[in-house]
């Protein structure tokens, strides 16, 4: 009896249980290239939802995971302000991302760089980088995330079949309907 194989997820519309092979690749480069100890990818969803693209440890999924699900945290920021946000030590950022510094903390991380994902003046999500010892990225090592980041995004924007990024409306949290219910992630999709 031959073994059952299952069906590929349709490339129209990736299966979300699944890293986008895409994302899963620059995580990797990232985390081989730019001397960091995890990597994770955040993007925006229609309806203001944020989505865990791809992450290079199971760590770095559970931190991205919150960080989606709670709307805060350095990748957040990024994508939300389409800047580049540095935290090179948790412990000192307590007060900014209480609830992250100790998700990060509890993960193992100890700093954290996010680069947003642009493409044509869009953000469409962030690259997060993870360390377990505190240290901030050099300008070098930021100035090529940022430069994988924006290739990433311009790929996966021309091959998702996304709308094009001025027809696309800017990532904004969706506004809570229920009571301690996180932004980001109230009503339903």
């Amino acid at each position: 009896m031959r073994p059952r194989r299952h069906p590929a997820p349709p490339r129209s519309r990736p299966d979300r249980r699944y890293p986008d092979p895409l994302f899963a690749a620059l995580v990797l480069r990232c985390v081989a290239d730019l001397d960091t100890a995890a990597a994770g990818v955040l993007l925006a969803e229609v309806g203001g939802r944020l989505r865990v693209a791809a992450s290079s440890s199971p760590q770095g999924r559970a931190l991205e995971m919150f960080a989606a699900v709670l709307c805060t945290g350095p990748a957040v920021d990024a994508l939300s302000t389409g800047a580049q946000v540095r935290c090179p030590d948790v412990d000192l950022d307590t007060a900014h991302w209480p609830g992250y510094a100790a998700a990060a903390r509890a993960a193992g991380f100890r700093a954290v760089h996010a680069v947003p994902l642009r493409h044509g003046g869009v953000v469409l999500g962030a690259l997060s980088l993870l360390d377990t010892r505190p240290q901030t990225l050099g300008d070098d090592h930021r100035d090529l995330a940022q430069r994988y980041a924006d290739d990433a995004a311009a790929t996966w924007h021309h091959t998702s079949g996304r709308p094009r990024p001025e027809h696309r409306p800017r990532w904004e949290p969706r506004p809570t309907t229920t009571v301690g219910e996180p932004p980001c992630c109230s009503g339903s999709s």
